[in-house]
């Protein structure tokens, strides 16, 4: 069961106060430390695309919180314009991360602008 019922939200039934409680901080741990998503491994956040993901340097920019949380939740249902396979190689992380965590993740991709600062990957 989930923990406040963002996995059973989708874009046309609204995300309603499930964002309340998000924690961009929190969110930047998990995209940084968490070994299990590891997200810093094939997404970059400087532009640099070196990793096998998208960049995700203005996704914050691109993207709305309900098609951020799609593309954690799904990862196939929607690809980024500029790649170049049909199918994602990301696992969907609803399997790896709590409600919270996957909040809270959406929270700093959403922070992910063309006026904000990167953060230094740990590697």
């Amino acid at each position: 069961q989930a923990e406040d019922g963002i996995r059973d939200r989708s874009p046309s039934r609204g995300l309603g106060d499930v964002y309340k409680r998000q924690v961009p901080e929190a969110g930047e741990r998990i995209f940084t430390s968490n070994a299990i998503v590891a997200c810093f491994r094939c997404h970059s956040l400087d532009g640099s695309s070196q990793g096998q993901g998208p960049d995700l340097s203005s996704v914050g920019d691109r993207l709305s919180e309900a098609e951020i949380l799609e593309s954690i939740l799904d990862p196939n249902a929607a690809m980024a314009d500029d790649w170049t396979s049909h199918v994602s190689a990301m696992p969907a992380l609803g399997s790896f991360l709590s409600d919270a965590e996957v909040r809270d993740l959406v929270a700093f991709l959403r922070t992910q602008t063309a006026s904000s600062t990167t953060p230094s990957l740990q590697k």
